[in-house]
């Protein structure tokens, strides 16, 4: 019986006693649960994705022409601040298909960062951003499918990372005559181009590679977020008539979801406000996210003048537009960081376990890197967890080191600032 049968009939829970008794908990948490998730739902698309309209994708070994290709899909399966890396190659796709249709298949966590924007003609909004740990069927994801495979798109990019489920067979299920993707668990075949992922080699870069694969040759165009003005109006209508004084500096003191380690101490944080309050003056902002409220409230607490508080009362690209307008950004390896790139705002990028391949990825005079000096880092990635629950590497990057990083910026940011009579200009 092929294994995507067994996918769905295999009971599940033995699997996972059987991986508990060889490698215990962890392996259990790690490895058992994750693969056979990935397994079951893999499984049970398979098999009801019979029922759609379509046929199952007839693969061509020739090389990809503009003319051949009428809709274009790209598959997004992780992340927001990755979602901002992959912009470069969804503007390649666009440099290059000219006259197709690009869509993008991403969860609803993700849409957000991109809907709307000119790069790209629909959006089709995968349920949850966890799906593939879903052992249940949903009919939501059903219907996401379905969409796409009505699409009928020619083409179909599997972008970087968090893409190394083995979705051979829902992939061709939804019809594409060319797949991309990394080269990680994806299995060869007619059609298929799986693209070398090198260690070292930037995330950007990577999603990159996929356009490149697909004939889309040129430069790598810079990160973009395609802010309206409407956006820009909303970030000016929450500052107020009365804006509060320059600089304006923006603290993230959250991390990626599930990756507590990634955080710089608040401690830090609030050590760090301080002296540049009493050293420039100027207004503090602090972003909340989701499940950020109680550390925010504490760095909030420990400055001796109360900061703006970034939350919910902006919308996610209104709060990108507020970004924009930022003397400096002072953030660990999260989205907020790729944002203040991709508007390009001056940004602090605070790495201990993050490799440089998640790193800043735009002009290296404004956008900076404070890494870490203990040997063991980095140590993560997506397929390896942070073995540390208090890293080391976070603590040994002290505030002197990223103030006087943070105090080079906002001394470019006002010399920029000067007209060429000397006469200071408001940067925005």
């Amino acid at each position: 019986m092929p294994k995507v049968h067994q996918a769905k009939l295999a009971p599940i829970w033995k699997r996972a006693y059987r991986t508990f008794r060889e490698e215990g908990w962890a392996g259990v948490r790690y490895k058992s649960w994750r693969r056979l998730g990935a397994e079951a739902l893999r499984g049970w698309l398979y098999w009801h994705s019979r029922g759609l309209p379509g046929r199952v994708a007839a693969h061509r070994e020739v090389p990809i022409t503009p003319d051949q290709v009428r809709t274009v899909a790209f598959l997004k399966l992780w992340g927001l601040g990755d979602t901002v890396m992959a912009t470069p190659a969804l503007k390649m796709l666009r440099r290059h298909f000219t006259a197709a249709r690009i869509i993008l298949v991403a969860p609803s966590a993700v849409c957000g960062v991109l809907r709307g924007t000119p790069v790209l003609d629909e959006v089709v909004e995968l349920p949850q951003d966890d799906f593939l740990f879903r052992l249940g069927p949903s009919p939501a994801l059903y219907r996401a499918f379905r969409r796409v495979q009505l699409l009928a798109p020619e083409l179909l990019l599997v972008s970087y990372p968090m893409n190394f489920w083995r979705i051979r067979e829902i992939l061709e299920r939804l019809g594409a005559r060319w797949v991309i993707a990394p080269e990680l668990d994806l299995k060869p075949g007619r059609g298929t181009v799986r693209v070398p992922i090198p260690d070292d080699r930037h995330t950007v870069l990577v999603n990159a590679d996929l356009s490149a694969a697909a004939g889309c040759a040129g430069d790598v165009p810079p990160m973009d977020l395609w802010l309206t003005e409407a956006e820009r109006a909303e970030a000016a209508a929450w500052l107020g008539k009365t804006h509060p004084p320059k600089p304006w500096v923006c603290f993230h003191v959250g991390s990626t979801p599930g990756l507590p380690q990634k955080k710089w101490p608040a401690d830090y944080f609030i050590e760090l406000g301080n002296r540049l309050q009493r050293k420039r003056g100027g207004a503090i902002f602090i972003l909340e996210g989701p499940d950020e409220t109680e550390e925010v409230r504490r760095v909030a607490a420990g400055l001796e003048r109360p900061p703006r508080i970034v939350g919910r009362e902006l919308s996610l690209r209104g709060a990108m537009a507020l970004i924009e307008r930022m003397d400096a950004v002072v953030s660990g390896s999260s989205v907020w960081m790729h944002v203040a790139v991709a508007t390009k705002a001056p940004v602090v990028c605070i790495s201990g376990p993050t490799p440089p391949s998640y790193g800043p990825w735009g002009d290296p005079a404004i956008h900076r890197e404070v890494r870490s000096p203990v040997s063991c880092s980095p140590c993560w990635d997506w397929s390896t967890p942070i073995a540390c629950q208090d890293p080391e590497c976070m603590r040994q990057i002290t505030v002197p080191m990223v103030e006087t990083v943070v105090e080079e910026l906002l001394l470019q940011a006002q010399t920029c600032q000067k007209s060429p009579a000397g006469l200071p200009a408001e940067k925005d």
